[in-house]
């Protein structure tokens, strides 16, 4: 429809045209000499191309925007050939009449045409200023060409100086006419191709005044002076201009400015150089009164109005805005914050770390204002006009509370009010996402206390991390692995007591399992007397080996430690052997457990089996990842169940020590 109201005053006046071609009689009876006024309407027309030019000119130069440029060179030009046009009335200001009086318009409007298309250019930043850093001379050749054209023109000099017929040289106009407003056409077709995309009253009317400009250039083909043919085309140039600035005053009207009327005609680069221009400040000024800055809010705003010439009422309408976005933005974080901390609780941890976590999502997403976190079912949240609590509460029971405490001078609301009922919901939200996350992070501690009595710490929370990781069935990977047991433990357990066994294992266990832990270490089974741990499994360690040996020496450390107050127990003695081995899951649907097996475990426990008690004995492949860190002394080889051949075995003397001087033992 908006199509449709554009279009028809569009093709009215090429109706009118045809209708006087049609009926040339028509044309005659309309004649109406009257050089004073045909000068008036001329001037008139001329100033008003001419004011639009300079204030386009001026909006070029601050943007270095070369479309603008070429847009107020085309308006100029065609200003200053209608001036001369009308200067050179014959009966007004001269006498007779010349060839100026008929040739000025063709030529004005033709010249005109040329930086009308060039306005649809999409020029680099670069090429555009170059353009703009040339206004200033090519002005001054413009100028200097109205300046002459004007002096030959009303004095009558050559070539200037005879009159010209318009029906004698018809084809020659023609020849002039018709590329000009082939030109005009094209510039406005390619401009509304951007109004399309962005549309805007001021580049609509632009794009009117070239269609405008050429019908009228059509109209020079078959206009007669002084008839309704001949003074068609100078209302139609008069139009032109009047709805340009008709359009751009409307625009200042709505905008409350004239800074920037006619940006929408300019380079796209222009545009978002404003739009980041507008959004930078927009920001600036919402940070001022999110973080409260009343001072900073005022010079702020009275910099905006300077710097985009802003009114007063469009200086409180953005204030008003960038509160309201201000608010929106707090909002926004804040319900991030909930959600992100609602995230947390889907990550298997305890209920510290998870309370850590939360908290900095909170804190951050509530900030300027405090958000208070208590875990403490017995404490009494805190009250006050600044404050909106809410409890938290773990399987019905209340478990503490979240509070949060509002900063004195944020108001968001209107008048400076605080929107008690809006962060009261977002804090009912938030307390119920904390709520599950410290059901979830209890639990889990719970279940990983319960785990880790049976698990080593690594099995235990890779279960609980991934539960699916428990699935039966494992991988081949290179391990090492430590096997431990006492020896004499049959003989003494045959004359003690059972209670007395029990006691003597859980205090041997619980003074050496540490120092496997501590090397991270994976205990997989207790076997009356005997442990196994694995290294390099389920957590891949490119130092397996090594921490291997390294526990089994503080395992040695730790019970050597026992068996001295205990002089009538059992002492330990180690194996330890590296090599591939199936690691994973074993057993069935309703008991599985994890462990380690293949030929490497089996070497490691007749390794365990050939050592003496307080010794660690290692294989061959353990003594070749360990390499220099640790001294052995070889022993023979030992001829074991399940091996064709001898294997090599050597007795652990220690560890290395770096030193300034070089490796110790």
């Amino acid at each position: 429809m908006r199509v449709v109201v554009w279009v028809l005053p569009m093709i009215a006046p090429l109706l009118w045209l045809w209708a006087l071609v049609e009926n040339p009689a028509a044309d005659a009876e309309l004649t109406w000499k009257h050089e004073h006024s045909h000068l008036l309407l001329m001037l008139a027309a001329s100033l008003l191309s001419l004011g639009l030019a300079l204030k386009i000119v001026v909006e070029a130069r601050r943007r270095n925007d070369a479309r603008l440029f070429f847009v107020a060179v085309s308006f100029l030009l065609a200003a200053g050939f209608l001036g001369l046009h009308g200067l050179t009335t014959p009966g007004a200001l001269v006498d007779r009449p010349g060839a100026g009086f008929v040739v000025a318009v063709p030529v004005g409007l033709a010249l005109a045409a040329l930086p009308a298309l060039a306005a649809t250019w999409e020029l680099s930043a670069e090429r555009s200023r170059r353009v703009v850093d040339a206004a200033w001379g090519v002005l001054a050749v413009v100028a200097v060409v109205f300046v002459g054209w004007g002096v030959v023109s009303v004095l009558l000099i050559a070539p200037l100086d005879q009159p010209v017929l318009v029906e004698e040289h018809r084809g020659a106009l023609a020849w002039l006419a018709l590329p000009t407003a082939a030109a005009y056409l094209a510039a406005a077709a390619r401009l509304y191709v951007r109004y399309r995309d962005r549309p805007s009253p001021v580049l609509l009317s632009i794009l009117s005044s070239f269609v405008i400009s050429a019908e009228a250039a059509l109209a020079l083909l078959i206009g007669r002076n002084w008839q309704a043919s001949w003074w068609t085309w100078h209302v139609l140039l008069l139009a032109a201009f009047l709805l340009v600035t008709y359009a751009a005053f409307v625009e200042a009207e709505r905008e409350g400015s004239t800074d920037e009327l006619f940006v929408s005609a300019g380079l796209e680069e222009t545009i978002a150089a404003i739009q980041r221009d507008h959004a930078s400040a927009l920001d600036e000024l919402v940070a001022a009164i999110e973080a409260g800055r009343a001072e900073s809010i005022d010079k702020m705003a009275a910099g905006m109005a300077q710097r985009f010439g802003l009114s007063a009422r469009q200086v409180q309408l953005l204030a008003q805005a960038a509160d309201a976005l201000g608010a929106e933005r707090a909002q926004q974080r804040r319900l991030a914050s909930v959600v992100a901390a609602g995230n947390e609780s889907t990550v298997a941890r305890g209920e510290a770390a998870l309370l850590r976590a939360v908290a900095a999502h909170v804190t951050e997403g509530f900030a300027p204002d405090r958000v208070e976190l208590c875990v403490d079912p017995a404490a009494p949240p805190p009250s006050g006009a600044d404050v909106v609590t809410e409890p938290l509460t773990v399987q019905g029971s209340r478990a503490g509370f979240v509070a949060l405490r509002r900063r004195a001078d944020h108001g968001e609301g209107p008048d400076g009010e605080w929107p008690r009922d809006r962060d009261q919901a977002v804090l009912r939200a938030l307390a119920t996402q904390l709520s599950v996350s410290l059901e979830n992070g209890r639990l889990y501690g719970q279940v990983q206390r319960l785990f880790s009595q049976y698990l080593s710490p690594d099995v235990a929370t890779t279960l609980l991390s991934d539960p699916d990781s428990a699935g039966l069935g494992g991988e081949i990977r290179e391990i090492t692995v430590m096997f431990g047991d006492l020896a004499g433990f049959t003989s003494f357990s045959e004359r003690t007591a059972p209670e007395r066994v029990v006691e003597m294992l859980n205090t041997y266990f619980g003074a050496g399992v540490p120092a496997i832990l501590e090397q991270g270490g994976t205990v997989s089974n207790f076997i009356g007397d005997a442990i196994m741990a694995t290294f390099g499994a389920p957590v891949r360690q490119r130092d397996h080996a090594r921490r291997g040996v390294q526990a089994a020496l503080e395992f040695l450390d730790a019970t050597a430690a026992v068996s001295r107050a205990h002089p009538d127990w059992p002492v330990f003695r180690v194996g330890v052997n590296s090599g591939p081995a199936l690691i994973g899951n074993v057993g069935g649907e309703a008991v599985r457990a994890y462990t380690a097996i293949g030929d490497t475990v089996n070497l490691a426990a007749r390794l365990e089996a050939a050592s003496s008690p307080g010794q660690v004995v290692i294989g061959a492949r353990t003594h070749e990842l360990v390499g220099r860190a640790v001294a052995v002394t070889a022993l023979d080889p030992l001829t074991v169940k399940g091996k064709a051949e001898p294997v090599a075995a050597f007795l652990v003397d220690g560890m290395a020590r770096r030193t300034d001087r070089g490796t110790t033992f």
